[in-house]
């Protein structure tokens, strides 16, 4: 209840940017589980989740901070870039 009183707007957006960013912010948490579970789908669940970083800096508080927009970025790329190792193929 002392939030408003102090000025800080950026815990509590009411709203579509608040609504936008909780959407977000959950499904680009579900892109990185399903990265985690089957990696085998590396490439496009990769792309959602930049897709997904990129629209939170326009709907949401600029991409949480910039902070949010670069790991969310990061995190996709290196999830589409991923590649499993292949069995077989040992050094020796």
């Amino acid at each position: 209840m002392l939030l408003p009183a102090h000025g800080v707007t950026i815990v509590l957006l009411p709203g579509l940017a608040g609504v936008s960013g909780f959407v977000l912010g959950a499904l680009i948490f579900a892109c990185g589980l399903f990265l985690w579970s089957s990696p085998h789908l590396h490439a496009p669940i990769g792309v959602a989740a930049v897709v997904l970083s990129l629209a939170s800096f326009v709907t949401t508080n600029v991409g949480g901070l910039v902070i949010g927009l670069l790991l969310g970025v990061l995190g996709g790329s290196l999830g589409f870039a991923w590649a499993t190792p292949r069995s077989g193929h040992g050094s020796g």
